[in-house]
């Protein structure tokens, strides 16, 4: 649909007064119905629809980039793969994921339960408030649905179908094979960053051999790796925080890729959000020590990923992949846990590697985020942006040299408290 435009206002309620689960939400009577736009997002046209009875969150495709205007073309069918994705996780977490209530894939629509006293992760960052359930509940979310969408869990025919229904998410795929791992190293004229002050760094990216070697070794892993079912932009804003738990949405990004992807994707914005905290002086995140907590947090959502994918080897390793048959003695019964431990470090690794990806994508083309941005002198932001890309760097280079969480979190730890000459 070329010439495709989302629903608004009275479109919306009359297309949704005849759809009975919807009633049943809000009450028949549309008049009681009152809607108000979601701002922020980029690619979806998101409103919420309340009533005295309840509420609903509307989702649409748009046909272009929001920050790049209507040349900027994109795939509206991506929220069939959207409907897809929260489906299928929500088989593997199902108290983390939204609802879907009412889905249009002629109108690329889709309703589903509204979070209303839930925070974005990313806000909740500019607060200086901590969560102590944060790094549980995404441990569990990451090794259920890396675990559970693999071969070490569904049987083989299986697992190639599931993929199969997610391969026609061809133009998010590109887009963000493009904006991650061609972009930021060549001349694009969509590129930005903060310039005068990364002129520099910015031509030595686009010139460092190492590195793009490098980065063609983890583009090759995302375009070839199709191991399990993947978030595809698991990043803070990814993530709505409540009282008691978090709730996981946006999946128009969803595909079959590597383990430890979405790890990269949250590890890079939580280590955006660390640095930027060098410029950006405010005693709340002094006295909390907040600084800290990001890392702890880092750290401990891996551990709780290692638990919960132990567990799962135990109980729900029913693929053909690492089959449970070929160690069943005794004797094989040490390998069957050597066999894990490869797969553990493979997945830190790739995690590691996605993650220096990230945080140079984040600084040197489009899609800024404002947790470096909310520092309003440029000067005093590209400090915290140029710790972030020499970060970046070792990541990538470096991504197989990691042979523990704990490493990765002491090189960040040490750059943070390197001085910008």
């Amino acid at each position: 649909m070329k010439n495709h435009e989302p629903l608004i206002g009275s479109e919306i309620f009359k297309k949704l007064s005849s759809v009975n689960v919807i009633n049943s939400i809000l009450g028949d009577n549309t008049n009681t119905w009152n809607i108000q736009e979601l701002k922020g997002g980029n690619l979806n046209q998101v409103d919420v629809i309340k009533s005295e009875k309840g509420s609903v969150c509307v989702k649409q495709s748009l046909p272009y980039l929001r920050i790049l205007g209507p040349d900027s073309k994109m795939p509206l069918d991506r929220i069939l793969y959207e409907n897809h994705a929260i489906k299928s996780h929500s088989l593997y977490t199902p108290n983390l994921i939204p609802n879907i209530f009412y889905f249009n894939s002629s109108l690329y629509l889709m309703v589903m339960e509204y979070f209303e006293d839930y925070l974005e992760l990313r806000k909740l960052l500019h607060t200086a408030k901590t969560c102590d359930f944060l790094a549980k509940d995404i441990g569990h979310y990451l090794a259920h649905t890396i675990f559970l969408s693999s071969d070490l869990s569904l049987k083989p025919k299986e697992r190639r179908l599931e993929a199969a229904k997610m391969a026609g998410n061809w133009g998010m795929y590109k887009w963000m094979e493009e904006l991650s791992y061609t972009d930021p190293y060549i001349k694009q004229p969509r590129n930005s960053w903060n310039s005068p002050y990364l002129d520099k760094i910015a031509h030595e990216f686009r010139n460092d051999g190492v590195l793009k070697i490098n980065v063609s070794i983890l583009k090759e892993k995302y375009m070839s790796d199709h191991a399990c079912l993947v978030h595809g932009d698991f990043h803070t804003d990814s993530i709505l925080v409540g009282k008691n738990d978090i709730k996981i949405i946006d999946f128009e990004h969803a595909f079959y890729g590597p383990f430890g992807y979405d790890f990269g994707h949250l590890y890079g914005h939580l280590l955006l959000n660390y640095f930027s905290l060098k410029e950006y002086k405010n005693t709340e995140f002094t006295e909390n020590n907040f600084d800290v907590w990001i890392l702890k947090t880092i750290y401990e959502t891996w551990q709780y990923f290692v638990n919960n994918f132990n567990l799962l080897w135990e109980t729900r390793r029913t693929g053909e992949a690492y089959s449970v048959k070929l160690f069943e003695n005794s004797e094989n019964k040490k390998f069957s846990n050597t066999a894990k431990e490869i797969i553990i470090q493979r997945t830190l690794e790739n995690a590691i590697g996605f993650t220096g990806i990230e945080m140079v994508r984040r600084i040197l083309t489009v899609g800024q985020v404002n947790d470096l941005e909310r520092i309003t002198s440029p000067e005093k932001r590209s400090r915290s942006e140029i710790l972030c890309l020499k970060l970046g760097r070792n990541l990538i280079i470096n991504f197989k040299e990691f042979k523990n969480i704990s490493q990765f979190i002491d090189m960040a730890q040490n750059l943070f408290h390197e001085e910008i000459l």
